[in-house]
């Protein structure tokens, strides 16, 4: 019966010491946990401020209820985008590119099989949420707004 009690509290002893050293190393690993994800975020934050906006040529918006077709004189280049989402960059000068410094940028319309260019302004206003909404105006002062073809195709079908 001795040894039958000296095995319990052995037993209870052991899963004792087993339940400290794993709370122990639970609070290690959050610990640098927390430290690793913030080092991460900041990381991040850096280089996503430096991401650019890039409207490549070709995007569509609406415009009168139809699309048109447009492009840009910009370098299609960011780095910092290809490196932080592995994306192979566009060589092409036709972009439409917006920094965080931008405030107007130049777009070419393909309208009526003729081209006509326009300086867009760039408005940023700042959600609820703390987001940054970049909106385009074009010189009438017309918000643009990309060609939905799905949602023209439904309201055909219907």
């Amino acid at each position: 019966m001795k040894n039958l009690e000296q095995s319990y509290t052995k037993i209870i002893i052991i899963c004792l010491g087993a339940a400290l050293i794993s709370s122990a190393l639970l609070l290690v690993f959050y610990n640098f946990y927390q430290v690793y994800s913030k080092v991460i975020s900041n990381e991040l934050l850096k280089v996503s401020s430096n991401i650019s906006l890039i409207i490549q040529p070709g995007y569509e918006i609406e415009l009168n209820k139809k699309p048109v077709v447009i492009f840009g004189e910009n370098s299609c280049e960011n780095k910092e985008a290809s490196q932080l989402f592995m994306i192979e960059e566009n060589p092409t000068n036709q972009c439409i590119k917006i920094t965080k410094d931008t405030t107007e940028v130049i777009v070419h319309l393909i309208l009526n099989r003729k081209i006509f260019k326009e300086s867009w302004s760039v408005n940023r206003t700042t959600s609820p949420e703390g987001r940054i909404i970049i909106s385009l105006r074009r010189p009438n002062g017309d918000i643009v707004l990309p060609f939905n073809r799905l949602e023209k195709l439904i309201q055909e079908v219907i």
